[in-house]
């Protein structure tokens, strides 16, 4: 038996015919698109089936199962291992041959999410099973990784969308960026590495809308930071007029967002800063 997460229903009786690929959930029959499952290991109790499917389910596009535990059984004698195994190959039965077997893996701070989830890229997606995060490569415009240091233990991974959106995977491990690397490669995005500060996103989307392309952008983006790498000793008279206009040219939309913040707070900054005490003078 299966716990539907997402509908927080029990009870779940699953059954899947790969050939129409319907799934049948209980008395309902459910034309699925693709399924995802997560092996269940001696750390981890339940295995996991996701199921995206060609039509909602009561309102949900996505439905995410999750197994009984095997640490449940009637022999308290019985070897762990054996115990997980029983219930992998269970899975695997159910599931059939067009699943996708989901096993390598980071563990990232998903957008809009508080806690560390694993992530993993298939093929053609990126998948989180138990956020139901699932996107498309085909929806990714270019991907810019930030905070990569050499004395940094993880990055963010930035996802540019193509509707212009921005979406963030946070405190990925730096062993793992090859992996997006490959990723990223296989499904022909654009891939960009950047310093240690966070991209002023703003300023950046108006470039490329204005027709910059993110090759160019990127270029200017180092070219930024390598310049500040080298103010650090900076000497009087060493200062180059046009590449200090080049650089406040690229951060001028930033400003101009800061701009635009602050003017939501414009009630309170007026009320604080509209106080001047008078100076007293004193008497010689």
């Amino acid at each position: 038996m299966f716990y539907c997460v997402n509908l927080r229903k029990k009870n779940c009786n699953l059954n899947y015919d790969s050939n129409s690929k319907v799934l049948t959930l209980n008395d309902d029959s459910l034309t699925v698109e693709r399924l995802y499952s997560v092996q269940a290991t001696q750390s981890s109790e339940h295995a996991y089936l996701m199921a995206h499917l060609a039509t909602p389910y009561q309102n949900k596009k996505t439905l995410l199962f999750r197994s009984d535990s095997w640490l449940v059984n009637d022999d308290d004698d019985a070897d762990d291992h054996v115990l997980v195994e029983q219930l992998n190959t269970k899975m695997e039965t159910l599931s059939g041959p067009d699943c996708v077997l989901l096993t390598d893996c980071v563990e990232a701070r998903l957008h809009g999410t508080t806690s560390m989830n694993d992530l993993y890229p298939t093929k053609t997606r990126l998948v989180a099973p138990r956020t139901l995060y699932m996107e498309d490569a085909s929806n990714i415009d270019v991907i810019f990784c930030e905070r990569v240091t050499s004395y940094t233990r993880s990055f963010d991974m930035v996802l540019v969308m193509k509707t212009g959106k921005t979406v963030t995977h946070s405190c990925i491990s730096r062993k793992k960026i090859n992996m997006f690397v490959e990723w990223a490669k296989q499904n022909n995005l654009e891939f960009y590495q950047t310093g240690p500060d966070p991209l002023p996103w703003g300023a950046v989307m108006k470039r490329h809308n204005d027709g910059e392309s993110w090759e160019a952008i990127f270029k200017l983006i180092t070219h930024v930071s390598d310049d500040e790498e080298e103010s650090s000793e900076w000497e009087e008279g060493n200062t180059d007029p046009e590449e200090e206009e080049e650089e406040l040219d690229f951060l001028e939309d930033e400003s101009e967002e800061e701009e635009f913040i602050e003017d939501d707070f414009s009630d309170e900054s007026d009320e604080e800063g509209d106080y001047e005490p008078n100076a007293k003078r004193r008497k010689t």
